[in-house]
């Protein structure tokens, strides 16, 4: 079965990655959740924003994998008074902004408190690398 739900480092995320090999470790911040303007697609490398944001907030978790080195677990949290939106696409940033990966995400309603139906939705992306990341 072919993953229809997934995510990429950027190539400004693997840049960074690169040089924070040399000690400079990469301070990942953010995640935030778009639309993608109604229409899922295939995210891309050379992406640097995502197709349409609705919301970014702070990320709540950032760690290593303990059953895995080789991948990252980041994750973050709406609250329910935030929205209505749909979510389609999902983006780490790094302190600087910067888009430093990607992610595809299976098509979620969120609902408001005002809406009569509030969710409080976490969203968890796991990062892979060749070898520890440096975060």
């Amino acid at each position: 079965m072919t993953q229809q739900y997934y995510s990429i480092i950027t190539n400004n995320g693997l840049l960074k990655e690169a040089a924070a090999s040399s000690g400079s470790p990469v301070s990942l911040t953010h995640i935030a959740v778009g639309d993608a303007n109604g229409t899922s697609y295939d995210p891309a490398g050379s992406q640097t924003a995502l197709i349409h944001e609705v919301y970014r907030t702070t990320l709540t978790h950032v760690a290593v994998d303990e059953a895995n080195p080789n991948q990252l677990i980041v994750e973050g949290v709406i609250n329910e008074t935030v929205g209505p939106f749909y979510i389609r696409e999902v983006g780490i940033f790094d302190a600087s902004g910067q888009l430093f990966a990607i992610g595809k995400y299976p098509e979620t309603f969120k609902p408001n408190l005002p809406s009569g139906s509030g969710k409080r939705l976490y969203i968890r992306m796991i990062l892979g690398f060749t070898n520890s990341p440096q975060v």
